[in-house]
């Protein structure tokens, strides 16, 4: 594919890594927006999290927070570049219940670019 965008939605794909390998192989451009990243120096956030998602209510989900230097390091290792990371305005997400323990949260937008060679 030329180019692949995720529109708030990887967060919700229970085998994504899996996923992100197969899009790397014949990708140029990989977009993702409305996504949540986190940095964390414990061990125990090295990967990601798991959250529930209560502001549906009746309906409740489940999503991954990526720790945003691990979840970078799937598009670093396939040979892709950084082109952009901003935050993204169209919702005010509440991270208050999360800011103890995980650093720098944040509602991203972000795109990948396949490095030439």
């Amino acid at each position: 594919y030329d180019f692949v965008n995720f529109g708030s939605c990887i967060q919700y794909f229970e085998n994504y890594e899996n996923l992100l390998i197969k899009i790397t192989q014949n990708s140029k451009c990989i977009l993702f927006s409305g996504t949540h990243l986190y940095d964390s120096t414990d061990e125990k956030f090295k990967k990601d999290i798991i959250v529930k998602q209560v502001n549906l209510l009746p309906q409740v989900y489940y999503l991954y927070f990526f720790n945003r230097q691990k979840f970078f390091e799937i598009f670093n290792n396939r040979n892709f570049s950084l082109v952009f990371e901003n935050k993204n305005l169209t919702d005010n997400v509440n991270y208050d219940n999360f800011k103890s323990y995980l650093n720098d949260i944040q509602y991203s937008d972000f795109l990948f670019e396949k490095k030439l060679i």
